[in-house]
């Protein structure tokens, strides 16, 4: 085969390349490798600078997510404790040997003892032996403290069931308990407090005197029983 100048060129051109290309292609090959390797390099710093951007998310959602259930359940407790002045209370009518006789507010399972001491206390001359401290008080109840001449301490049922103050209860039951200045025998009279056989009989007689009682105010007519007296019986009774 022949060749003209022309193409005798280029085939040496050609040759030289191949040549060239023959003893340069180790370096080439170092090279590509390691342009491949920069760019797979630069990419996964991309790519792991994407996921930990993305990881981060999350983890503030957590913190956040944690902050509002905090929150919630601290609003949760809040809300779920009882204010003290939301406390059911009762009411107890503390009569006889105290300081300070009258109706006392107590918090719901209050005991004898705990009207005692919001009465005021016991007096000198009280008598107790009767009273179990320990017995617990429902709304409406009396407590009549004996003393030591007259020891005739007891507890009075109030209202069935033990409602507390708005609660409900059996209306009309603090009127059984009443004692009928009118139809009552001396034992009935001798259960209210301070009241013993002499007086009883004094209010049987004067009952009698005067064709009964026309109101519960007249107690202060029969001998024996005064301003202080009157005030722990009245409660106690009705015509």
């Amino acid at each position: 085969m022949e060749f003209s100048d022309d193409d005798s060129g280029w085939a040496g051109r050609l040759s030289n390349a191949l040549f060239w290309l023959k003893n340069h292609l180790s370096v080439l090959g170092i090279v590509l490798l390691g342009v491949c390797l920069s760019i797979f390099y630069a990419s996964s710093q991309v790519h792991s600078a994407e996921l930990g951007g993305s990881a981060e998310v999350p983890a503030a959602s957590m913190s956040s997510a944690g902050s509002a259930s905090a929150s919630a359940q601290e609003a949760g407790e809040t809300a779920a404790a009882p204010s003290s002045d939301e406390d059911l209370r009762i009411l107890v009518h503390v009569l006889g040997a105290v300081k300070n006789p009258g109706v006392v507010s107590l918090p719901v399972g209050s005991r004898v003892l705990d009207a005692l001491k919001t009465a005021g206390g016991l007096k000198k001359d009280a008598d107790t032996a009767e009273l179990n401290y320990a017995s617990v008080l429902n709304d409406g109840d009396q407590v009549i403290v004996g003393t030591k001449k007259e020891p005739r301490g007891e507890i009075r049922a109030g209202q069935a069931g033990g409602a507390g103050v708005g609660g409900s209860g059996a209306a009309g039951s603090d009127a059984a308990v009443l004692v009928s200045l009118n139809q009552a025998t001396s034992d009935q009279l001798e259960t209210l407090p301070g009241v013993g056989p002499a007086l009883a009989a004094k209010i049987i007689a004067y009952r009698d005197e005067n064709g009964g009682f026309t109101e519960v105010r007249e107690l202060l007519q029969v001998s024996g029983i005064g301003e202080k007296k009157y005030a722990e019986i009245a409660p106690l009774v009705t015509l």
